[in-house]
């Protein structure tokens, strides 16, 4: 080197940092590079891995919970009946649009509502939320929480607006077709259903 190459070469890089071998310099640029690109990948594995593990299918929204298992689901329903809308009416009196529904029941797998009993339940209705498929004279098995509200001024509301309503056909209840859990055989026994 050049004796002016190596005064401009003093003057902006201390000795301690020319003494560093050649070899050594390379291993550390190559473990940069190598963590680099770890990272990087680690990045690119989360940008496009996280949209696939989303939760199961669900229909639930924030205002109503998902359950994945036959038992989560009954479990949490106070009451699960079998019934026939006879009204339905729009109400947004609690400042939310729902749907207010008289349903006569003509079973009972679980809580202290009897056939032949009339009960009146609420949920909600219009945007994503919709049931717009249930209707007057349909027949339902409905999963129902909140039961001390058929003491008190508010009607029971459906465990998940997916979840709480299967339509009875020919003898069976079907899911929605966004709620892949089926109902126990002795729920569907005591609703005389199969």
């Amino acid at each position: 080197m050049r004796l002016r190459g190596r005064a401009e070469l003093d003057a902006v890089v201390p000795s301690a940092a020319r003494a560093v071998p050649l070899a050594t310099r390379s291993r550390t640029v190559r473990r940069v590079v190598a963590i680099a690109g770890a990272v990087a990948a680690a990045v690119v594995a989360v940008v496009l891995v996280a949209p696939l593990l989303s939760e199961p299918q669900s229909g639930g929204s924030a205002d109503y919970p998902y359950y994945a298992t036959t038992a989560e689901l009954e479990g949490v329903a106070d009451l699960i009946v079998r019934g026939t809308f006879t009204s339905t009416a729009r109400d947004d009196s609690e400042g939310y649009p729902r749907t207010v529904a008289t349903v006569d029941v003509t079973a009972s797998a679980k809580g202290p509502v009897e056939p032949g009993t009339t009960i009146e339940i609420a949920y909600t209705s219009g945007g994503a939320e919709d049931r717009a498929d249930v209707e007057v004279g349909g027949e339902y098995v409905i999963l129902l929480d909140d039961l001390a509200d058929l003491e008190g001024d508010w009607p029971p509301t459906p465990v998940n607006i997916d979840q709480g309503f299967y339509t009875v056909v020919d003898g069976r209840a079907v899911a929605h077709p966004d709620n892949p859990v089926s109902l126990a055989p002795e729920t569907l026994a005591a609703l005389g259903l199969s």
